[in-house]
């Protein structure tokens, strides 16, 4: 006999519905995990249905397990905000086929949006000194050798002066030496 039934909802950020799945709620005591380099990195957004279905963890299925669901963007309902599909009672989710129609409603909400802070570069220069043009855009694709920025720096000038006269006086001792020495 079935004792209680867990509804879960997988939110896809780059599907067009949302799917109820069930799921048996178990916590089990994970296995020890393996060494670091099988384990695949799984980022919410960026996997398909199936892959979310799929995935595992070390306690099992992924989008079972109450610490690891998360990770893919799996969330747990309480089955009383889940509307049922013959409507026998109200909820805050209603389940519906996904078909292709117009959208009568219109939906004003507030959001913020933010860059992916994982997939984004910091980069700073290993200098002082004062930015004073900007190459490139936020999000723009880079290749190898292009400028970023220019910096306009009073330490580096020293330093690339200290260098040139630093090589010119190894230059001028070489020269000494040999002449001393033939």
């Amino acid at each position: 006999m079935l004792k209680h039934l867990n509804t879960w909802v997988l939110v896809g950020v780059t599907t067009a519905a949302a799917m109820v799945v069930t799921g048996c709620g178990s916590k089990t005591a994970a296995p020890p995990r393996e060494a670091a380099a099988e384990e695949k990195p799984l980022a919410v957004g960026t996997l398909t249905v199936e892959q979310v279905l799929q995935a595992r963890c070390p306690h099992g299925p992924t989008i079972e397990c109450a610490e690891c669901r998360y990770e893919v963007g799996v969330v747990k309902l309480d089955p009383s905000l889940v509307t049922p599909v013959d409507g026998s009672r109200t909820g805050m989710v209603k389940t519906i086929n996904v078909t292709r129609s117009r959208m009568t409603t219109a939906v004003n909400v507030t959001g913020e949006i933010r860059m992916n802070e994982n997939a984004a570069v910091h980069v700073s220069p290993r200098i002082p000194g004062v930015i004073r043009s900007v190459n490139v855009d936020i999000g723009a694709e880079l290749k190898k050798d292009d400028i970023l920025f220019t910096v306009d720096s009073a330490e580096l000038s020293q330093a690339i002066s200290d260098y040139e006269k630093n090589a010119a006086l190894a230059a001028l001792s070489a020269r000494t030496f040999q002449r001393h020495t033939s």
